[in-house]
């Protein structure tokens, strides 16, 4: 492999490979050789391969965003941190900035609207489109 000189840093291109190619080997070891239920293995699995927000700060279980971000971009952005344990309204009401709360069903409305979120029983979670959204708009980038 080698890189050409376009201009362009490889260097978060390369750590994201390395990360990503070694949680696939640590979830290939826990699905063969861990005596647990296909259930408890999945689970290993998920929390394995979850993603870093490093925009996110965590705060006695209170998830802090570090970056000022429009109401929508703010929720995208926690329930990218939040993965596949989805979220409930008064969770992502606790965790937005308080001038966020005031017009939040009408946020999430228009962010499921977009298919960006999904409204699960009383659970929010960001869905394929809503992953892609945050990292091609580069929301997880520091200011």
């Amino acid at each position: 492999m080698a890189h050409l000189a376009d201009g362009i840093d490889p260097n978060q291109q390369d750590a994201t490979m390395v990360v990503r190619n070694m949680e696939w080997v640590l979830a290939e070891l826990v699905r063969l050789y861990h005596d647990v239920s296909a259930k408890e293995a999945h689970g290993i699995i998920v929390d394995l391969v979850s993603k870093d927000v490093p925009l996110i700060q965590v705060f006695d279980g209170f998830p802090r965003v570090l970056k000022r971000l429009k109401a929508s971009e703010h929720l995208l952005v926690l329930l990218y941190w939040r993965g596949a344990e989805d979220a409930t309204y008064d969770e992502l009401h606790a965790w937005a900035r308080a001038s966020m709360r005031s017009n939040m069903k009408r946020t999430l409305t228009s962010l499921d609207d977009k298919d960006l979120i999904h409204l699960q029983g009383d659970r929010y979670v960001l869905t394929h489109l809503g992953e892609e959204d945050v990292e091609q708009r580069k929301l997880l980038e520091p200011q």
